[in-house]
């Protein structure tokens, strides 16, 4: 099988920051000549094992419902060499026009503080789930013009969703989510990333890391505003 780049491990970098997947890790698993050291443990298994139980679960009651059209719909965008799969197209009821849908699990306190929001912090869908539904809305521009993100938790009831869309500006294309515009980096962000890889590749050369090794202060701050930083591993720092 040919090595081809996934929306799933996709990346953007806009004013010096890195947002999504790494592409460290991208290059490693198009390398032949370089074998994982570890196995995935069987906890990470059993968690990928119960998301697709809830996808499957989530498609029959779509079914159900007589909204369901498709499922599993893979793309491949040659110039770019980009294969990636879409876990189901639904039809709107209210509209009557189709939805793309992600299903996305989750597990632990933390992340459910992202995904639902409190009053510290507005609920959001994760980043690399949104690079990756980016890039599924421009594949599948002649199908919807949204996307709807499902989160289910894994270890709980809990569970949440978002609408996303594309849209164009002068500065580049945004994702809108719940209609709201984020700027916090653009399509075109994600496919230069998708170049920069390219290049690494065809050079055979490693490409530098995607985080810091050593948090300037500003950077444990600017993290724990946006929630990647709990706040007990904050006040701690700050002790």
């Amino acid at each position: 099988r040919a090595k081809h780049f996934y929306p799933s491990s996709a990346s953007a970098s806009r004013n010096w920051q890195n947002y999504g997947g790494c592409v460290r890790e991208a290059w490693y698993n198009l390398n032949d000549n370089i074998r994982p050291t570890n196995e995935v443990d069987e906890f990470v298994k059993w968690a990928g094992r119960l998301g697709k139980k809830i996808e499957e679960d989530l498609v029959e009651s779509w079914k159900e419902m007589g909204i369901w059209v498709a499922n599993n719909i893979k793309f491949y965008d040659a110039p770019r060499n980009i294969s990636g799969e879409i876990d189901c197209i639904i039809r709107d009821s209210e509209t009557n026009k189709l939805l793309l849908v992600e299903v996305k699990s989750f597990a632990n306190y933390q992340n459910m503080v992202k995904l639902l929001g409190n009053r510290n912090f507005k609920a959001a869908p994760k980043r690399q789930h949104l690079i990756q539904v980016m890039i599924y809305l421009d594949q599948m521009k002649h199908i919807s013009d949204w996307c709807l993100m499902v989160y289910y938790a894994r270890d709980s009831e809990a569970r949440t969703q978002f609408r996303v869309r594309l849209r164009n500006t002068p500065e580049g294309t945004f994702p809108e989510v719940e209609g709201e515009l984020d700027t916090t980096h653009s399509l075109e962000d994600i496919y230069k990333r998708f170049e920069d890889l390219k290049g690494y590749v065809s050079r055979n050369e490693l490409p530098p890391r995607d985080y810091q090794l050593d948090y300037s202060e500003e950077t444990i701050r600017r993290l724990f505003s946006e929630g990647e930083i709990s706040k007990s591993k904050f006040e701690k720092w700050e002790k």
